[in-house]
């Protein structure tokens, strides 16, 4: 049944509203007044989720998505600085296809390796650009995401085709592929801003 979601994007430290932040339900976006507040249409029976797109300088306080589950015609967001206004030189990393569960089944190994990226390049974030699992079961996903998060590592994941394989190949769950995906990270498909640059994360794996 369609209906509106309406919010507000504020700032932790001063609770005042942040404006010009884009807001999605992955059909449309909608933009925050000088006040923070938005309204966005949404169908729970197509839209999977309503996410912020996370300012230049800022980061949400816990996650950047909510999930129909967590939205009663509201999603509110909070945002924290994380850099001054207007820094312009950021070094990214960009890591791919960890294959974990098969290839890679060591949890040590792979958070040795993430931790090394962090030690010896010192990124101010990471996209990690698909394939981060093997088989896409959610027991890989989750170990996966749980080593992310130990890693030190400002990340930003993104779907491959192997993270989708299960689902993609079982009968019981009809003919999507990001379902388990999304259930762990959230949007397949999501934009945030960094470094005066907009960065879009769009798979093209069906």
């Amino acid at each position: 049944m369609p209906m509106d979601i309406s919010g507000t994007v504020r700032d932790e430290s001063s609770g005042e509203g942040v404006g010009g932040v884009a807001v999605s339900n992955g059909e449309s976006i909608a933009q925050t007044g000088v006040d923070g507040s938005y309204t966005l249409p949404f169908r729970p029976e197509e839209h999977a989720f309503v996410w912020v797109t996370r300012p230049d300088d800022h980061d949400t306080v816990g996650p950047f998505y909510k999930t129909p589950l967590e939205l009663e015609q509201t999603a509110e967001f909070r945002l924290v600085r994380v850099r001054a206004p207007g820094q312009k030189r950021l070094r990214m990393a960009q890591v791919t296809d960890f294959h974990f569960g098969r290839h890679c089944d060591d949890p040590e190994s792979l958070r040795a390796d993430l931790r090394h990226v962090v030690a010896t390049h010192t990124p101010d974030f990471a996209v990690i650009s698909g394939d981060l699992t093997d088989l896409g079961t959610e027991d890989q996903l989750r170990r996966c995401r749980a080593i992310l998060e130990d890693s030190g590592l400002t990340f930003f994941p993104m779907f491959g085709g192997h993270d989708g394989f299960q689902e993609c190949k079982s009968s019981e769950r009809g003919t999507t592929c990001t379902r388990t995906y999304e259930g762990c990270f959230g949007p397949a498909y999501y934009s945030f801003d960094r470094g005066g640059r907009h960065f879009v994360l769009f798979p093209n794996e069906d």
